[in-house]
């Protein structure tokens, strides 16, 4: 159902969903939602799902190439991750978005086994192949954002935690699984995305099967975290491949 109200500047907001809103109707909200003139997290609920086309995605270093696929998508988070650009003086995102199930083709992180998200062949191919296979109205809603990750320069060396600005990512294992965990990723990193505090929330899969999938964490010099099957915690070599689940804001 599509409600009218009228709100500041506005002569008339549709107040939609996020699953069945155009695209306008949507854009309009986060406007008005980053002028404070409505809280869009009053309207939509995390675990609500939007479904969209991604065009094709060819080969890559670390990924085989994708045809076109039907993907859903679902609000993570309310707010939770800082805009490199503010939007009318709010430096805090809308919503965290994720993709529900993994993408067609699982990746490594990197081909070669090291643990430094800047510079890994995945967050290329996710900023620029993935970034680009979303419909364009969806690309005009995406902004770029900052991300904390834990990393390790070399062998031997201490966990640090290197800042990124992304349009598309994976999500860092604090923000799957919360602070602390298993893998000593650092405080920093981000904390647990209101979705994901549900473990069944964290199985995700291909072609009705649950798939591991990576998160964008280090654990230490040459692996990386990964969620396991059943949405628990696990590490495994950055050159060994896992399912990819996409995270961008609005």
């Amino acid at each position: 159902m599509v409600f009218q109200t009228v709100i500041g500047g506005y002569s008339s907001l549709d107040l939609v969903s996020w699953s069945n809103g155009s695209y306008e109707q949507i854009a309009a909200m986060l406007d008005a939602h980053y002028k404070g003139r409505i809280n869009i997290a009053n309207y939509w609920s995390i675990g609500d799902t939007r479904t969209i086309t991604l065009d094709a995605i060819a080969q890559t270093d670390v990924t085989s190439a994708m045809s076109t696929q039907v993907v859903q998508l679902v609000l993570l988070n309310a707010g939770g991750k800082t805009l490199v650009q503010s939007q009318y003086g709010t430096s805090t995102c809308a919503f965290v978005v994720g993709i529900r199930n993994v993408l067609s083709s699982s990746a490594a992180i990197n081909t070669s086994a090291v643990s430094k998200y800047s510079t890994s062949a995945i967050r290329s191919v996710l900023n620029n192949q993935v970034y680009s296979a979303f419909p364009s109205d969806m690309k005009l809603l995406m902004k770029s954002f900052v991300n904390k990750t834990t990393i390790y320069e070399y062998s031997g060396a201490s966990a640090s935690l290197e800042e990124t600005e992304d349009l598309v990512c994976l999500a860092g294992a604090n923000e799957v699984f919360g602070y602390p965990n298993s893998w000593d990723t650092l405080a920093g990193e981000g904390t647990q995305f209101t979705y994901y505090t549900t473990q069944a929330n964290r199985i995700k899969k291909r072609d009705s099967v649950a798939e591991t999938w990576w998160t964008r964490s280090a654990m230490n010099y040459a692996q990386n975290v990964y969620t396991s099957t059943d949405g628990s915690i696990a590490a495994i070599r950055s050159d060994y491949s896992n399912g990819l689940a996409p995270i961008f804001v609005i």
